[in-house]
């Protein structure tokens, strides 16, 4: 049974239409349009086009798989600006059926799990795309036992919706709540994972990913605008964090840092959603439309709106590393609280600091990456940190976690941008300071 009443799939196409370009019809349903309109004297002309339209078919069926890529690339919008990694990434979502994408030995460890024998047929020259850099074999099962859990978890989602009673509106929220509550919990564990495989865990670093839920209102617009505040806020930290001017007090304003984990109640969860909620409702005009019982997510008024506040929401808050608790997410760092509005009224006409049009880097922002969890969906955003204000958020793919024929490929599709943000941190070390001692990340506390 769908956890609410209006289908999570729908939900999931939908949005994604919102991001990519209208596609034209098919020709097939051109040609049977046209068809149905021609008189009958003109059958034997028909027949001519039928022909014609089903050669052009068999070519296209033809085409090459490289070509056929290419030709799908460009109904992204933006595509043709992509950053590199936004590329790949896109080739390895489009060609992943087809190319090897684990080590060789780790099939020995995912051996209980409907793996194809071609995915660890990679080689010097086809590299494995999921990989562990540890050298040592507990590091090697680490990296497995992680993959083993996020496939493990498409099976646990399942069992979580179908041991509810889903018949009451209620019942279909809290499902569905406690259901991406498991998503993200997983997924912040596999960050974990690639931060102490990447020997970033004790950094202080800016995140180049972040997970977070998304408690949809009823307009699919307002989920899009959400989720693109969201990776904007990051991609500008980004910029801000690499500025050749940048502040002094950059890093006493943003307090990175790797909190303890710790247990999370729903009671104080509730607690602090309803406290969220009514600061929202009294720092700006009530629109009860957007009210969605326990969390409010306001609309912005305008791309410049929205940036500006959720830097200035970024700037305020603490930043946790990969590895962070549900709990931390929620009251820690600047990407998970879903209380905090969009959109806020101005206390002067002053406007808030933005990175200047044409600012020295001291090396070049990277490509940050998304993952929101929209009920049984998590969907995969990226954007090009580098090209500022005009950089184009683009929606890469999202899974399902409800289909019970997706749990491998659920898995690997989201640890390709996880090892990707990885080995784009490893790169650039150098730029993070060590976390103070009382503040490492101690995965066994």
């Amino acid at each position: 049974m769908a956890l609410s009443t209006k289908s999570l799939i729908q939900w999931a196409e939908s949005i994604r239409s919102m991001f990519k370009m209208e596609e034209s019809a098919t020709k097939g349903n051109e040609l049977a349009k046209s068809n149905a309109d021609k008189p009958a004297k003109q059958a034997s002309d028909s027949e001519a086009e039928n022909s014609e339209e089903a050669n052009e078919a068999t070519e296209e069926a033809e085409m090459s798989l490289s070509d056929r890529m290419e030709q799908d690339k460009q109904k992204f919008p933006g595509a043709k600006e992509w950053a590199k990694e936004e590329e790949r990434l896109f080739e390895i979502f489009y060609l992943r059926q087809d190319i090897p994408i684990l080590p060789p030995h780790w099939s020995i460890d995912l051996r209980g799990f409907p793996l194809t024998d071609h995915i660890f047929q990679t080689s010097k020259d086809y590299p494995p795309v999921i990989y562990s850099h540890s050298e040592t074999m507990s590091g090697q099962f680490a990296a497995t036992h992680v993959l083993s859990q996020l496939i493990d978890l498409t099976l646990a989602v399942r069992t979580l919706i179908e041991s509810e009673n889903l018949l009451s509106p209620t019942n279909q929220r809290t499902a569905r709540r406690r259901v991406a509550k498991l998503i993200k919990a997983r997924l912040d564990k596999t960050l974990g994972w690639a931060a102490r495989d990447g020997s970033y865990d004790k950094l202080k670093i800016i995140p180049n990913i972040i997970v977070e839920v998304v408690e949809a209102p009823e307009e699919e617009a307002r989920v899009v605008a959400y989720m693109t505040a969201r990776i904007r806020a990051l991609a500008m930290l980004q910029r801000e964090h690499l500025r050749v001017d940048r502040s002094d007090d950059f890093w006493t304003s943003t307090e990175p840092r790797l909190m303890r984990p710790k247990r999370i109640t729903n009671k104080s969860l509730t607690g602090r959603i309803r406290a969220g909620m009514k600061r929202s409702l009294e720092s700006t005009r009530s629109t009860p439309d957007l009210v969605d019982d326990d969390t409010t997510i306001m609309s912005p008024d305008s791309p410049a709106t929205v940036h500006d506040t959720e830097y200035r929401s970024l700037k305020r808050r603490q930043i946790a590393s990969p590895g962070s608790s549900d709990d931390e997410l929620t009251e820690v760092d600047g990407f998970g609280d879903l209380s905090t509005p969009y959109r806020v009224a101005p206390k002067s006409t002053t406007t808030p600091p933005r990175t200047p049009a044409s600012p020295e880097f001291r090396r070049k922002p990277p490509v940050v990456y998304g993952l929101y969890i929209l009920g049984t969906n998590v969907f995969v955003l990226t954007l090009d940190s580098s090209k500022g204000d005009a950089g184009i958020v683009s929606f890469q793919v999202h899974v399902d976690f409800f289909d019970k024929n997706q749990s491998v490929w659920n898995a690997l599709t989201l640890a390709v941008p996880i090892c990707a943000a990885r080995d784009e941190l490893m790169s650039r070390l150098e730029d993070f300071s060590p976390l103070p001692a009382e503040e490492e990340f101690d995965p066994d506390a």
